[in-house]
């Protein structure tokens, strides 16, 4: 049987949140490190001063999908209500069945429906920014 990873979004203290339903599309795992690289004038080589991770944009894609209209509108407000901008979260990917990435996160843009007629699947895109918090 194959192992199909979850992406799931808690509260900053670690409570579950949402589980995003079929996700597609991820740019995540993903690592950020922001530093100073010191070069001498007539040295050879240089000295690398590591920082703490740098910010990016983590977005994914995915499907909401049920049987009629209600239903699916029900499921949008669903994740409207629970992903609300500005709130501390932290995003977890499943990368096996005990282990998972962990980032915090905060939600900076209006979550995204394409164009669609609504009547079993809506798509959405959901943009964060990691390592923010």
């Amino acid at each position: 049987m194959s192992f199909i990873p979850k992406v799931q979004l808690y509260s900053d203290l670690d409570v579950l949140v949402y589980t995003f339903p079929i996700v597609s599309e991820i740019n995540i795992p993903q690592t950020s490190v922001k530093g100073t690289m010191i070069e001498g004038i007539r040295g050879i080589g240089g000295i690398f001063i590591q920082g703490s991770l740098q910010t990016f944009e983590l977005s994914f894609t995915g499907t909401l999908f049920t049987t009629d209209y209600e239903a699916l509108t029900t499921m949008i407000d669903s994740l409207e209500s629970a992903v609300v901008a500005g709130t501390k979260y932290i995003l977890k990917l499943e990368k096996s069945v005990s282990q998972k990435y962990s980032y915090n996160v905060i939600r900076i843009k209006a979550i995204d429906y394409p164009p669609s007629l609504r009547t079993q699947f809506q798509e959405y895109k959901i943009t964060f920014q990691a390592n923010s918090w």
